[in-house]
């Protein structure tokens, strides 16, 4: 089941549930945590973990907002991650199938005219590459 996210505003003020663990989202990169929050004593407690598989679900899943050249508009782009552990994000993919599940992964092909490398700290190290494609 796709997980939901309720969209916040910058600076909007909203309760966080005490005690229950509740799962942030940054609407940008798509990095996922999973936080919980603990009164005692008067004092609030915080502790959060990266959820790296909501997160891998979530980036799969951005999408492109507007751009100059193709007037407005959606881009769907897909996740891949390489065997020595850099993560793109792709405007193309190829179909996979394995042991009963399917889905899409990024690739970088002949075709592909938009690639995000998310690897590492996604504030400081991502880098988006547009190419020319021939047609």
């Amino acid at each position: 089941m796709k997980a939901q996210y309720t969209q916040r505003v910058d600076g909007e003020c909203f309760e966080i549930p005490v005690g229950v663990k509740y799962r942030l989202a940054c609407c940008d990169c798509g990095l996922v945590h999973d936080v919980v929050f603990l009164i005692d004593d008067g004092k609030l407690y915080m502790a959060s973990q990266r959820n790296v598989r909501s997160t891998s679900q979530k980036r799969r899943t951005l999408q492109g907002g507007k751009t100059e050249k193709s007037g407005g508009g959606e881009m769907k782009l897909y996740y891949h991650k390489t065997t020595g552990g850099a993560e793109y994000l792709t405007d193309t993919f190829v179909r996979w199938a394995h042991d009963g599940k399917s889905g899409k992964e990024g690739t970088i092909t002949n075709k592909t005219k938009y690639i995000v490398r998310i690897d590492g700290d996604i504030t400081k190290d991502a880098e988006l590459t547009i190419r020319e494609v021939k047609k």
